[in-house]
């Protein structure tokens, strides 16, 4: 589970999630179906004529570089993110993200640049990561977002997860998955 809160003094502020993760694809689902989302080449592009210099002006954070960019529509509706990677074993494995309902925000696909100290098949190629916009505070209601790994032929054990909230305030998740046959609640 990864809880991200997050606040500025900022009239309008907005804060991002983001998460990569070495694979050859991502898809993304929200309520049962492929995530509609459309290509966006210029979002993350402001700075990306700023000149760089150290400790002054500078080039913030980095994310002209992002290619292949598409954003779906703002939605407070989950998302399960699924990165494929087919070339890490002789079987296909995946890291799936889970985003419970309840947090409006605007989710992006994009290729990040390589990464370093990956494995082999994975040195040369970008990186699918997924980006999630939230326009306004997230320290009563955070980012919230469980993660789960399989090897092709496996299921996955986690079935829902869900926000646990009390008076407009963000307590912690709930998450129903099936261990050996059997539902287990678990409350984190």
């Amino acid at each position: 589970l990864d809880v991200f809160k997050a606040k500025s003094d900022y009239v309008e502020q907005y804060h991002d999630y983001l998460y990569r993760n070495v694979a050859d694809n991502i898809s993304v689902n929200s309520g049962g179906e492929l995530l509609k989302t459309t290509a966006t080449p210029e979002r993350y592009q402001a700075s990306a004529q700023l000149p760089w210099t150290l400790q002054r002006a500078y080039r913030h954070p980095g994310w002209h570089f992002l290619t292949e960019v598409k954003t779906a529509n703002q939605s407070s509706k989950g998302y399960a993110v699924t990165f494929t990677a087919n070339k890490l074993a002789k079987k296909d494995i995946y890291m799936r993200a889970l985003v419970p309902d309840g947090l409006e925000t605007e989710l992006t696909t994009a290729k990040a640049p390589k990464a370093y100290g990956v494995p082999k098949a994975y040195k040369d190629k970008p990186t699918p990561m997924f980006l999630m916009r939230h326009k306004g505070e997230t320290w009563s209601n955070p980012f919230a977002v469980v993660y789960e790994s399989k090897t092709q032929g496996e299921q996955f054990a986690v079935k829902s997860v869900e926000r646990i909230m009390q008076n407009g305030q963000f307590k912690g998740v709930k998450v129903e998955v099936m261990l050996n046959n059997k539902p287990v609640t678990q409350y984190i």
